[in-house]
């Protein structure tokens, strides 16, 4: 599944003694949609605020639910 979305902040993170960059985008043609990365701090220009961007959750390995 495919769904388009658009930056809406970054905010910095440390984790293990580094830094990096948490990308918040917010899905345009589903309500509710909410996608959060961690990317590198040098990569941050590759993310600017109010891009758009495509989200793909293909699932690549199936794994079965514990009820």
């Amino acid at each position: 599944m495919k769904f388009h979305a658009r930056v809406i902040g970054h905010e910095l993170v440390r984790k293990h003694d580094a830094t990096f960059v948490k990308v918040k985008l917010k899905g345009t043609d589903m309500a509710g949609l909410k996608v959060e990365i961690l990317i590198e701090e040098g990569e941050r220009a590759r993310y600017p605020f109010g891009s758009s961007a495509v989200v793909d959750f293909s699932v690549q390995q199936t794994m079965p639910l514990e009820h």
